[in-house]
This record gives structure tokens, sequence and C-alpha cells, in this order.
């Protein structure tokens, strides 16, 4: 698996090649031509093979998958965060408690885009949100009611544009997006994380509370023993049964 950095070098080449409208010849065989055909930079391969030699076109398969792999685009194992509503996450919750990453953003939020591309999308973050909580998608902005622990919250029409009241209890009012907040299997809040977070800080994080780390273990000091290998060791508490 490539890490963070590289992944970054390939994409602004990637990049680089599509601002130009380059083709690459890899080989006589055939050719690769790179074009951007939507807003995601979508990348497309397209291979002028040599039917005349099978040997080519056994070649231009293997690297096709090869460029598949190295430009990061998601191919059939790619792992992806299965969002769910409110709803879904509470009544899931009902039977197989687990605790809740909640994404707080709005839709004009250029920083919730930019986490949901660029975090969210990592293959193995999505697979830890997965397999360690109940991953709901949640728009400050929500016009309809939500009912929680309760409690029926509604959408607040202000001056600037409006809130949803839910937003602004787990954010304890301070209305900053993108903000993931963790609650615990009894839907208590454990903590919200305001801002932006790259991959390699979200790892950590999501770690820290699945694992029950910050019930016994200060933040520096498991992020030291994380960046140093340690966390081999650490098992979540849905691991551990």
């Amino acid at each position: 698996m490539y890490t963070i950095h590289e992944h970054r070098q390939v994409l602004r080449l990637i990049h680089l090649l599509i601002s130009l409208k380059v083709k690459v010849i890899l080989n006589e065989g055939f050719k690769v031509s790179l074009s951007c055909h939507n807003r995601h930079e979508y990348i497309k391969f397209v291979f002028r093979k040599n039917r005349d030699d099978r040997k080519s076109m056994r070649s231009s398969r293997i690297l096709f998958y090869c460029c598949m792999l190295l430009v990061g685009l998601p191919l059939s194992g790619q792992n992806k965060v299965r969002w769910m509503t409110w709803e879904e996450a509470l009544h899931k919750s009902e039977d197989a408690p687990r605790k809740i990453l909640v994404d707080v953003y709005t839709q004009r939020c250029a920083w919730c885009k930019k986490m949901e591309a660029v975090t969210f999308s990592e293959d193995h973050i999505a697979k830890y949100i997965n397999e360690n909580y109940y991953a709901v998608k949640f728009d400050a902005e929500y016009k309809n009611p939500i009912t929680f622990k309760g409690t029926t919250y509604n959408y607040i029409q202000t001056f600037k544009g409006g809130y949803h009241e839910l937003a602004a209890v787990l954010l304890a009012g301070k209305l900053s997006y993108p903000t993931v907040v963790f609650l615990d299997e009894e839907t208590n809040m454990i903590q919200a994380i305001p801002g932006f977070q790259n991959a390699t800080d979200f790892d950590m994080i999501i770690n820290f509370f699945a694992g029950d780390y910050h019930k016994t273990t200060p933040w520096r000091k498991f992020t030291k023993n994380y960046q140093s290998g340690n966390n081999m060791n650490m098992t979540t508490k849905n691991d551990k049964n």
C-alpha cells in the first residue's frame, strides 16, 4: 500500500498529465490517453492494441491493472464508508450497540468536501470505520425534524440562512464545519473534533475512540505510541469481544 505522501505525489503527476493533455507511448503495441471527463477528474484509459501480437495484448491487460492501482482509482475491492441516516444508526445501535461517528457538514463547505475526498475515501479509513462505528452523514442545514434521545430537534431559520438544532447541540453551539462527533454505545457524547483532518491524523483519532483509549490514555501518549508502531498491539473493544 502506498503511503499518503506517495499517493499525493502520484495524484500531482496525474493532474499534470491531464492539464497538459499528453499521450504517453508505453510500447509499440498500444498507447494510453489520459483525459478528464467530469468534475471528479475521472481518468479514462484508452488502449490501442496490436491485434496481431497476442503477447502485446496480454501485456496491455497487465499494464492496465497496474495503472489502476498506481493512480488509486477504485477497484471492486475498494472499501467505502457505509453512511447511514440518524434513524438507521440509532435502530442498529439498539440491536447491536456500537459507537456512532457523525460527520457534521454543510453543502457549501469546501473543507467538508475535501475531507470526504481525501480522508474518508482512504481504503483503510473506510474499512476501520465500517468495522467499529455506525457512520452518520449529517447535514447541519437539514430541514426536517430529528428525534434524538426523546427530544425532537428542528431546523432554525436565521437571517444568514439557518441550522439544525441537533447540530447546535452536538457542536455545543459552535457551528464549525467539518466537525466529526463521536458518541459512545449509549449515544452519549464522547467528543467533537472540529476542522479538517488528514488521513494520517484521522486514523489515530478513530483508533483512539474505538479502542476506548480516551478513558485511560492521554492523547499525547497515545499518538507517540501509535506513531512509533506500538499500535500493532492495540485492539479495539470489538476485537476483544
